[in-house]
């Protein structure tokens, strides 16, 4: 990484612009900013950006989420489908039923005394202060819904976080990014909170408002609250690219055997119900989470078996 840094600084001296690139005849002005991907294999040259040491992954699992399957399988799979080698942390009121592979951060289980905030929102806004709670080397923060299933590797989605390492040149301060999340057309809900990507530093007065938004009108919706700060220009959501990384689990998907893509949000948009109806359910249990035999007959009713085998 170090060497990579000194390479790109390399070039803007020699050049007298950060902005400009060399070529075999000298200096020419380059595009008005640097992509994900410029910046990935710069960081290449460097080090192993595999590795991923500065990234976790983080999942909320409070009160009765934390024995949900579909929770257990989704962090059961990140390891297995998405290849991710790098930690996990589950930040839940119940920490001996933490799945195995995951690091627990205990959080307790209803908000504040004095407060009028329900439970519900308590635990949403959580995921504006995970840095609060996570070790000071993550600087990358991925967030996922307790219900997100990882069908493939998750490099990808690793690779979106550059967007948000180092200031565009190019680029006016106001039209930064400052989190990733995929877009909305709602008006009022511009983004979905389900995955949410976000830096220590450069995320932190967005986290922050978002938060207190939340514990301003203590009964919202939270990416209703995120509507209203981002209205007011603290948070500037970037788009992750939903059509490369996600997919729903439509009827049609399920019966056909897929294709799906990396991340998969299991109940959104009332999929669920309707695949429960269809008997669709453990065909989606053989196809997202390798659920074989009698077991799959019966996956969504199980629950978390370490959790249970803690006294």
């Amino acid at each position: 990484v170090v060497r990579a840094m000194v390479l790109l600084a390399l070039v803007a001296v020699a050049c007298g612009d950060p902005r400009a690139a060399t070529t075999e005849h000298g200096c020419r002005e380059s595009n008005s900013s640097l992509s994900a991907g410029a910046i990935r294999r710069a960081l290449q040259q460097g080090g192993d950006q595999a590795a991923a040491k500065d990234v976790a992954f983080i999942y909320i699992a409070m009160g009765p989420v934390i024995m949900s399957p579909l929770f257990f399988h989704a962090t059961r799979t990140a390891r297995e489908h998405g290849n991710w080698k790098g930690e996990i942390f589950v930040i839940t009121d119940r920490p001996h039923c933490a799945p195995p592979g995951t690091t627990p951060l205990f959080s307790p289980s209803e908000p504040p005394l004095g407060s009028d905030m329900d439970n519900v929102t308590y635990y949403k806004m959580m995921k504006t202060r995970v840095f609060s709670l996570l070790p000071l080397h993550v600087m990358y923060a991925i967030y996922l819904d307790s219900d997100i299933v990882i069908r493939a590797d998750v490099q990808p989605l690793l690779d979106e976080r550059f967007r948000l390492r180092i200031p565009t040149f190019g680029v006016a301060k106001s039209e930064r990014s400052n989190i990733l999340m995929f877009a909305r057309l709602k008006p009022d809900e511009p983004a979905h909170s389900g995955v949410v990507i976000a830096h220590r530093v450069i995320s932190r007065i967005c986290l922050s408002a978002w938060g207190n938004q939340m514990l301003r009108l203590k009964h919202t919706r939270d990416q209703a609250a995120l509507g209203m700060v981002v209205r007011l220009g603290v948070c500037k959501p970037g788009p992750l690219p939903e059509k490369k990384l996600a997919s729903t689990p439509t009827s049609r998907r399920v019966r056909n055997d897929g294709p799906w893509k990396m991340l998969v949000h299991v109940t959104r948009t009332g999929q669920w119900e309707r695949l429960r109806t269809l008997g669709l359910l453990p065909k989606l249990g053989e196809q997202l989470l390798n659920v074989q035999g009698a077991a799959s007959d019966t996956w969504w009713f199980a629950s978390n078996e370490h959790c249970r085998a803690v006294p």
